[in-house]
């Protein structure tokens, strides 16, 4: 099953090497492409609208967090070069449209400034993004210690446009997509939703995270976390979380099982592969 693995991880390798050159440096989390929902939030706490796409252009309205843009049909994605840096963060201009006091409006935003996907349910918002690219430091296996990059995000929660609560988080900056779920409360006392952050890394030894957060109308909870890796058709790591409602579900408790299988250099046994499953 996993022979295959190393590759096409050398083919995803190929191929986000070749599309991150071609973004010309931009942070690619951020990179659009045909097929992606054109609807977003604001994620800043007040973003200008500029008249054309760069910083000296003229301001002529502000936005604030929650508030739903259009991305015009003006922008093809891959054609777009006007770039901005802030906060570390390297992204493109957006020409938008949108809605305010009564008036169909248009503009650019910086990408940055934006959410990823929608999710809302009812009044209430669940919007995420990216403040910055931070180096924290960090220990090694060998008690040596380096700088890492990572995404200082958060996640915001607006009801009928007013914020109530937020949740700051770090992740890793070596992912390559996001999306976020928002679910009923999969069986937990006391909470309205369940909301699942996952950032993708999508080439060879690079993680999957999988945030969760519970939103019980006044705060956000921090819930754990879980990954999944593979490297090479050599190892395979994965965790999955079983919530009460769901089967195989306990009231009361988010049960974790994970699956780990690596190559078998000894090669005694009949397969490959050594599997390991833990709960």
């Amino acid at each position: 099953m996993f022979k295959n693995l190393k590759i096409l991880c050398s083919l995803f390798a190929l191929f986000f090497l070749m599309i991150i050159s071609s973004a010309q440096e931009r942070t690619y989390i951020y990179e659009l492409v045909n097929g992606d929902d054109n609807t977003y939030y604001v994620f800043a706490y007040v973003t200008n609208v500029r008249s054309g796409p760069g910083i000296n252009f003229e301001i002529i309205d502000k936005l604030k967090s929650g508030a739903e843009v259009q991305i015009s049909e003006k922008f093809i994605p891959g054609q777009n070069t006007e770039n901005y840096t802030q906060n570390r963060i390297t992204t493109y201009w957006l020409p938008v449209i949108y809605q305010k006091d009564g008036e169909k409006k248009q503009g650019y935003l910086w990408r940055g400034n934006l959410s990823f996907n929608q999710m809302r349910r009812g009044a209430t918002k669940f919007i995420y993004g990216i403040h910055a690219i931070e180096t924290y430091t960090e220990k090694s296996y060998d008690d040596t210690f380096y700088g890492r990059n990572k995404y200082k995000a958060e996640l915001k929660i607006l009801v009928n446009d007013s914020l109530v609560a937020r949740k700051p988080f770090l992740t890793d900056d070596e992912q390559t997509y996001t999306k976020g779920n928002v679910f009923d409360n999969l069986g937990l006392k006391d909470i309205q939703n369940i909301i699942r952050i996952a950032f993708f890394g999508e080439a060879c030894a690079i993680p999957t995270y999988y945030y969760y957060f519970a939103w019980n109308g006044k705060e956000i909870l921090e819930l754990p976390s879980r990954y999944m890796v593979s490297d090479a058709g050599s190892y395979y790591y994965t965790e999955k979380f079983i919530f009460p409602s769901e089967k195989g579900g306990k009231p009361g408790k988010i049960i974790m099982k994970s699956v780990e299988m690596e190559i078998n250099e000894n090669n005694t046994a009949a397969e490959d592969y050594i599997t390991t499953k833990r709960t």
